[in-house]
């Protein structure tokens, strides 16, 4: 028993030098495990795993193996939980790059992944595709993700002040307009995208000038009315009227 168990040590220690290499071999790590039982060489993956702490590489190194192992053994199950660690190690690795907090949305639940949604909307480097990819992998309703993601273009086209009170300059408008043009053009239907639209104009700075214009736009053209919305064209002439006076 107490040679099993220096066995079983030896093989730990091998498959977590393997794997914090840069570019680790997942076929040695699948032989060592073979000299093992299921059993043991599952609790063996746990283990190292704990050890790995918040590293997301070692952990996406870690899951592809683990999932490889439980493929070739027809262990469903298992395979499914390291195929679930690999997808949130994923992420948890891109949204380190991106400066995005993510231990609470690594272990915690939807909650916690749609607090780290609405964090990567109003990140400037991520596009709608990587948004619905994120939505797609966590199980996050698109029109969901999408709605976020058009409030927060919406609010980059309110006005800023600096310290001293002067009008910071404007970000590229044509370019958030195309931005939310394209979200607008994923909805599931145009139900859900008109709601959105209605709640926004409610909720939005009446100072936002462009983002009210682009939104009374949107519900003009909506499609799930198939009309112009009359009480939205009185508001929609004074907003016209507020930018003139800006300007």
């Amino acid at each position: 028993a107490k040679m099993g168990q220096v066995k079983v040590n030896l093989v730990s220690q091998l498959i977590q030098r393997v794997l914090q290499e840069p570019l680790p071999d997942p076929k040695l790590c699948l032989g060592l495990l073979a000299l093992q039982d299921s059993r043991t060489a599952l609790s063996l993956l746990a283990k190292i795993n704990t050890s790995f702490g918040q590293d997301y590489r070692k952990m996406i190194s870690l899951s592809l193996v683990g999932h490889q192992f439980c493929r070739l053994n027809k262990l469903g199950k298992q395979a499914d939980q390291f195929l679930d660690l690999y997808i949130r190690s994923s992420w948890g690795k891109k949204a380190a790059l991106m400066e995005v907090p993510f231990k609470s949305a690594f272990t915690g639940s939807v909650k916690e992944k749609l607090d780290a949604l609405e964090k990567l909307v109003v990140h400037p480097q991520v596009g709608v595709e990587t948004l619905l990819q994120y939505s797609t992998a966590f199980k996050i309703d698109s029109d969901r993700t999408l709605i976020l993601y058009s409030a927060a273009l919406i609010r980059r086209m309110e006005p800023s002040l600096a310290d001293n009170a002067d009008i910071l300059p404007q970000p590229d408008l044509a370019d958030i307009c195309e931005r939310v043009e394209a979200a607008w053009s994923l909805f599931s239907s145009p139900q859900p995208l008109f709601q959105h639209l209605v709640d926004e104009v409610g909720s939005v700075s009446p100072y936002n000038y462009e983002g009210l214009e682009v939104l009374l736009r949107g519900i003009q053209q909506s499609r799930f009315t198939g009309k112009v919305v009359p009480e939205y064209i009185d508001r929609a002439s004074r907003i016209q009227i507020g930018r003139a006076s800006c300007r």
